[in-house]
């Protein structure tokens, strides 16, 4: 109850797992939303909580065979996209949505996007300056989100972070 109070000004937690790991608590917070989750990020990282400074990171989501790629510039094509993604195993479908500035890809085989996940993180594509920032998404649940891309495909690992008291370091995204 006490970690709620203390990020739950960043946006809803939809589950919060507390655990010791060599004399420290963690918590780790699944936000519903990805901009709760930088929020926390960006203002809590490297703060004080009870006499121990935090170090707050995001963590992956599971593996699926599907992604969610953020910071896609508008000058980027979906051509552009395939050409680049294809390079890991087949790509079966990518939408570009141009106002999120995001896109969501859908790969054959999870093993392919797992691998696409890990090499796209942080770089750019075309002449775009824009790092990627790239996760498994998630599905909505039935009847959910229909016609509103936004709700119906969120990437899920960015979600969740993890704040450690008791670390001196800050923490990377």
């Amino acid at each position: 109850a006490e970690v709620a109070a203390v990020f739950k000004s960043f946006g809803y937690i939809d589950s919060i797992v507390l655990r010791t790991v060599r004399g420290q608590v963690q918590a780790e917070m699944k936000f519903r939303s990805l901009s709760s989750a930088v929020r926390a990020k960006r203002e809590m990282d490297g703060r004080r909580i009870w006499q121990a400074r935090s170090r707050v990171d995001f963590c992956m989501g599971p593996a699926s065979c599907e992604l969610w790629l953020g910071s896609v510039h508008g000058s980027i094509t979906e051509q552009q996209l395939i050409a680049e993604l294809s390079r890991f195993g087949k790509v079966a479908e990518v939408r570009l949505h141009r106002n999120s500035k995001c896109a969501y890809v859908a790969y054959e085989r999870t093993q392919d996007a797992a691998e696409a996940a890990e090499a796209m993180r942080g770089r750019t594509i075309g002449t775009s300056t824009w790092r990627l920032k790239v996760d498994f998404w998630e599905r909505p649940e039935p009847g959910r989100g229909v016609g509103d891309a936004q709700a119906a495909m969120r990437p899920v690992g960015e979600r969740r972070m993890s704040s450690t008291g008791g670390s001196d370091r800050g923490g990377g995204e």
